[in-house]
C-alpha cells in the first residue's frame, strides 16, 4: 500500500497542527491493515462476518482521506457503517428493548470510530493503542477475527512507528474504531451490559479520554468541538517535556495498563472492574489537569 500510495501521489501533505509532520507521507495504511486481516482470516479459516462492516469503515475513511468529507457527511457514513455492524453481530441487551438496544450499540460504534479518528495525530499512536485494546478484547471474548485484527495492527507498526513511512489515515482509524465497537458488542453480549461495558471502557480508555478531553477543551475555548485544533493530548505532551517516541511510549503504557486491568477484571468479581474503572477516571482527571499546562502554538 505504501508503494501504491507513493506511486499515485496519494500522500498526506505536511499539517501545521502536527509539528513533527514536515514531509509528505503515504496514505493507505488502513487498507493494508484490512488486507492483513483478510489474509489472516483466510489462513485460519475463521468466521469472516466482521470483514463486511470493517471494510465499509475502511472505505468511508479512504474516501475522507481522498476528498475530505464534511463532518455531517462523515457522520451519516459512520451511522451507516454502524448499522451494518449492528446487523451482522448479536446485539447486547442494554435496556431490554430491541430497537433501543440496537440504536444504543450503533451510537457506541459511531463514538468509538470518532474517538479513534481524533486520537490519530502521532506516528504509531493509534496502531499501538488499537493493538492493545483490540487484543485484550479478543483474549476476553475468544474472538479470532478480533485477534487477527490486533495482529494486523502489530504488523503495521513496523511501518508506522516514528518516524512513520505510511499513515493509518481515516481509513485505518475508522477501522480501529469499528474493531473496538465489535469487541464492545461481544463483551456486552457475553458478560452483560455492566460487566462487558466496564471491560470495554478499560480497554478503550485512552481513546475515550482523547474524545472527552478535546470536547471539553475546545468548548471552553469557544470552538466547535468537531473543528480541528492542536489540543490533542499527544501534541500537548510534545509541547511539554516529551519527545515523539516518549509520547507514544507513555500512551502505549497507559493503554497497556488499561488492557491488563480489563483482563484482570474479566476474571474477577464485578466490583473489581467497577472499582478499577473509577480509579482510572480519577487518574484521567489528574492527567487532564497536567496536560492543560502545555498549550500547543
Amino acid at each position: 500500500m505504501r508503494t501504491v500510495a507513493v506511486g499515485i501521489g496519494f500522500v498526506n501533505q505536511p499539517n501545521r497542527i502536527v509539528p513533527q509532520h514536515t514531509t509528505a507521507v503515504a496514505y493507505g495504511g488502513g487498507v493494508g491493515v484490512y488486507l492483513g486481516m483478510l489474509a489472516g482470516l483466510l489462513v485460519v479459516r475463521s468466521d469472516a462476518t466482521l470483514l463486511l462492516p470493517a471494510g465499509l469503515a475502511a472505505v468511508l475513511g479512504l474516501v475522507d482521506d481522498k476528498v475530505g468529507l464534511r463532518p455531517s457527511t462523515k457522520l451519516v457514513g459512520q451511522a451507516a457503517v454502524a448499522a451494518v455492524l449492528v446487523a451482522v453481530l448479536p446485539v447486547p441487551e442494554i435496556v431490554g428493548a430491541p430497537g433501543v438496544d440496537m440504536l444504543g450499540m450503533g451510537l457506541v460504534a459511531v463514538v468509538l470510530m470518532n474517538a479513534a479518528n481524533l486520537t490519530d495525530v502521532c506516528d504509531g499512536l493509534v496502531g499501538g493503542l488499537g493493538a492493545l485494546a483490540v487484543g485484550a478484547m479478543a483474549l476476553t471474548t475468544r474472538s479470532i477475527p478480533l485477534g487477527v485484527g490486533a495482529a494486523a495492527l502489530v504488523g503495521f507498526l513496523a511501518f508506522n512507528r516514528p518516524p512513520a513511512s505510511i499513515f493509518l489515515g481515516d481509513a485505518g482509524s475508522h477501522l480501529v474504531g469499528l474493531l473496538l465497537a465489535a469487541g464492545t458488542s461481544l463483551l456486552m453480549v457475553q458478560r452483560g451490559a455492566l460487566g462487558g461495558g466496564t471491560i470495554a471502557l478499560l480497554c478503550a480508555g485512552v481513546f475515550i479520554f482523547e474524545l472527552v478531553f478535546l470536547i471539553v477543551i475546545r468548548t471552553r475555548k469557544g470552538r466547535r468541538f468537531w473543528a480541528g485544533s492542536p489540543d490533542h493530548f499527544s501534541l500537548r505532551l510534545q509541547a511539554g517535556p516529551f519527545s515523539r517516541w516518549q509520547t507514544v511510549l507513555i500512551a502505549w503504557s497507559v493503554g497497556g495498563l488499561g488492557a491488563a486491568a480489563a483482563l484482570v477484571a474479566a476474571h474477577s468479581r464485578a466490583w473489581v472492574g467497577v472499582t478499577t474503572l473509577a480509579v482510572s477516571v480519577i487518574g484521567a482527571l489528574a492527567a487532564a489537569r497536567v496536560l492543560m499546562r502545555w498549550e500547543v502554538p
